[in-house]
C-alpha cells in the first residue's frame, strides 16, 4: 500500500506516549514519515502537539464504538476543525447508518442536538448474559423495518454540509433552571480559554437535590473566577456559567484512566451564579429571597432575570449586538390556512394565540427549553377614544409561556390563552419602563427581555382609488433584523402569508429556510391533531428522514 491507514486508538495514554517518545513511531521501518492517523472525537485539542511531533499526511476522526463493530464514522480532518477545536466526525462508513434523534426517538433537525444512534451491518447482537442492558442499547429502528438500532449514548448534531458533529455524552447533558444543559459545551469553551489546560463541568447536587454546575480548570497560573466568567460570558447563556470555579492542581483518574469524578472536591462557600447579585428592594421581595434561601439551603439569593433563548447559531454571537438582517417570505395553503382558524375557533382561542403556541412549540424543538420569551407588539389602543386619534401608539409586551414537552399541544395554548390575555390587559405598561423596572443585567450581545418576536398584522386595509391612477403594494428591501428572529404573520384571501425576519450576523440563509419548513410542518402537526403532546410533534420532512 502506498498510503496505508494505521488505525490507533486515541486514548489519553497513547496520546501521552507520541507526545513523549515521537521516535516511536518514526524509528521503525513499519511506520513511513508521514502517516495517516485515526483519533477518537474528543481529542481534537491535542491533535495542533501531534502535528509538531510527526508530519501527517492525512488526519482521520472516528467515531469508535465497540458495539457497532468499533469504527462507525469517519471524517478527514483539515486545518479549519484544528483551528476552530470542532470535533466532527464526519459520515457513517458506508456499510452503517447513523440517526440523531430525541429521547422519544424522533429525527432531530440540523442544528439540534441529540442522540447519536447506529444501524446496519455492523451493529451487535446485544451484551452476553445481559438482557435487560441489551434491550434498553439496541432497539427496533422505527424509521426503516426490519432494522435494529443502538443507541450509542453520544451527544451530536447534524452539519448543515450533512457531517455531524460530537458533543460529548449524553450523560452529560442535565437541566438546570429548567434549561438543558450540556456540560461538554461548557468544557469546550473552558478549553479554548489560553491559560486552562484542562477542565472537567459536573453537575452537582446541595442538600435538596438542586443540581448546580461546578467546574474544575487546570492551570498553570492564578486564575481570576470574575475573568473567567467575563470569558464564558461571551459566548454562553448565564445559566450555562457554573456556579462555582475550583482550581486544582491535577484531574484525579481512576486506574483505567478515566476522570475519577467522586475525588474531585465539593465547593464551599457562597453560590457564585455568573450573574450579577440583585439585592431585593422591597419587603415583597425580601420575604420572598428568605423562602428560597430555606429551600435552596444557600446563603445569598438575589433577584433572577428573564430566561435566555438558547438557539443554535450558524456564527459566533458579536459581543455587541448586530442589526444585520434579510428577510424570507412564505405562504400556507388555504386548506391549513382554513384547519388553523378552525382550531382557534374549536378551542376559544384567537389565530394570533395559536400562532403563538405553535411558535413557542416550534423553540421548544430546537432548544429544548421549557421556559422562553417572545415579544409581540400590540396596538396600544385599549381605551375607545384612543380609536380615531391619528398617531402612533404601538408598544411591545413580553410573553412568558412554558411549551413543556409532556404537555398536549391543546393545554398548552390554554395556557398561551390565559398568559396572553393578562400581557393584553397590561399592554399601556410601557415596555421601556419594564426594563428598567426589572434592573435587569445588561447583555450588550442582545436584546434585554427577548430575542424573538412575533408579530401578526390584521389590520383592515382600505384600498385607495383615484381617477387614471393605480396602486400596487410594494416591498422594501430593508435589511435591517431588530431581533433575532422576526416571524410575522398577515391574513389574506389566499390564505396566510410569513415574513422570516432574521439577523444575518447569526444565522444563513439556508438554515432560516429550514426554520420555515419546520414552522409549516408544526402548524400541520397540530392542525391535525391538537391533543399530540409537544415532545411528539414530528417537524421533519420525509425527505430528511430518508
Amino acid at each position: 500500500m502506498n498510503n496505508p491507514v494505521i488505525p490507533i486508538k486515541g486514548t489519553k495514554t497513547i496520546w501521552k506516549i507520541i507526545r513523549k517518545i515521537p521516535g516511536l513511531f518514526l524509528e521503525t521501518k513499519y511506520f513511513p514519515l508521514r502517516i495517516p492517523f485515526i483519533t477518537n472525537p474528543n481529542q481534537i485539542k491535542e491533535t495542533p502537539k501531534i502535528i509538531k511531533v510527526i508530519s501527517l499526511k492525512t488526519l482521520l476522526n472516528s467515531n469508535s464504538i465497540t458495539e457497532t463493530t468499533v469504527h462507525s464514522t469517519y471524517k478527514e480532518i483539515t486545518e479549519y476543525e484544528i483551528e476552530v477545536n470542532i470535533s466532527n466526525i464526519g459520515k457513517p462508513i458506508p456499510t452503517l447508518s447513523t440517526y440523531i434523534v430525541d429521547k422519544n426517538m424522533n429525527l432531530l433537525p440540523i442544528g439540534v442536538s441529540g442522540e447519536l444512534c447506529v444501524g446496519g451491518e455492523g451493529v451487535a447482537r446485544g451484551y452476553l448474559n445481559r438482557p435487560e442492558l441489551t434491550d434498553k442499547k439496541f432497539v427496533i429502528n422505527p424509521h426503516i423495518f426490519g432494522e435494529r438500532l443502538y443507541r450509542s449514548g453520544d451527544l451530536a448534531k447534524v452539519l448543515p454540509n450533512g457531517e455531524m458533529e460530537y458533543l460529548g455524552r449524553i450523560d452529560h447533558q442535565v437541566k438546570i433552571r429548567g434549561f438543558r444543559v450540556e456540560l461538554g459545551e461548557i468544557e469546550s469553551k473552558l478549553l479554548n480559554h489560553p491559560n486552562i489546560k484542562s477542565a472537567i463541568v459536573l453537575a452537582r447536587k446541595n442538600e435538596n437535590e438542586e443540581k448546580y454546575l461546578c467546574a474544575y480548570v487546570l492551570a498553570d497560573i492564578k486564575l481570576v473566577v470574575e475573568d473567567i466568567r467575563t470569558y464564558l460570558g461571551k459566548d454562553l447563556p448565564d445559566y450555562m456559567i457554573p456556579s462555582y470555579f475550583i482550581q486544582i492542581d491535577k484531574i484525579p483518574l481512576t486506574n483505567n484512566g478515566k476522570v475519577n469524578k467522586k475525588a474531585l472536591p465539593e465547593p464551599d462557600g457562597v453560590i457564585n451564579t455568573g450573574v450579577e447579585y440583585v439585592a431585593p428592594e422591597n419587603e415583597i421581595e425580601k420575604k420572598l429571597v428568605e423562602i428560597w434561601q430555606d429551600i435552596l439551603t444557600v446563603k445569598t439569593i438575589g433577584i433572577d432575570d428573564i430566561p435566555v433563548l438558547n438557539l443554535a447559531t450558524d456564527y459566533p454571537r458579536p459581543a455587541l449586538q448586530s442589526f444585520e438582517g434579510e428577510r424570507i417570505s412564505f405562504a400556507v395553503s388555504t386548506k391549513l390556512t382554513n384547519a388553523i382558524n378552525s382550531l382557534a375557533a374549536q378551542t376559544d382561542t384567537t389565530l394570533y394565540m395559536v400562532l403563538l403556541a405553535a411558535y413557542n412549540s416550534l423553540l421548544y424543538k430546537y432548544t429544548g427549553q421549557e421556559d422562553m420569551v417572545v415579544g409581540s407588539p400590540v396596538a396600544g389602543r385599549a381605551h375607545d377614544d384612543l380609536k380615531g386619534i391619528i398617531g402612533i401608539f404601538v408598544n411591545t409586551v413580553a410573553l412568558r409561556n412554558y411549551p413543556e414537552g409532556n404537555k398536549r399541544f391543546s393545554d398548552f395554548l390554554s395556557e398561551v390563552k390565559e398568559n396572553s390575555l393578562l400581557a393584553f390587559e397590561n399592554q399601556d405598561y410601557q415596555f421601556e419602563e419594564l426594563v428598567e423596572k426589572l434592573d435587569i443585567r445588561r447583555d450588550m450581545s442582545r436584546n434585554p427581555l427577548f430575542d424573538t418576536m412575533l408579530v401578526l398584522q390584521n389590520m383592515d386595509m382600505t384600498e385607495i382609488e383615484l381617477s387614471k391612477i393605480k396602486f400596487k403594494t410594494h416591498n422594501f428591501k430593508n435589511k435591517i433584523a431588530k431581533f433575532d428572529l422576526t416571524l410575522t404573520a398577515t391574513e389574506s384571501e389566499e390564505g396566510l402569508l410569513f415574513e422570516i425576519e432574521y439577523c444575518t450576523k447569526l444565522f444563513k440563509e439556508e438554515t432560516i429556510q429550514r426554520f420555515k419548513n419546520y414552522f409549516i410542518n408544526i402548524l400541520t402537526e397540530i392542525g391535525n391533531d391538537s391533543e399530540i403532546r409537544l415532545d411528539e410533534l414530528d417537524i421533519l420532512s420525509d425527505q430528511e428522514k430518508v
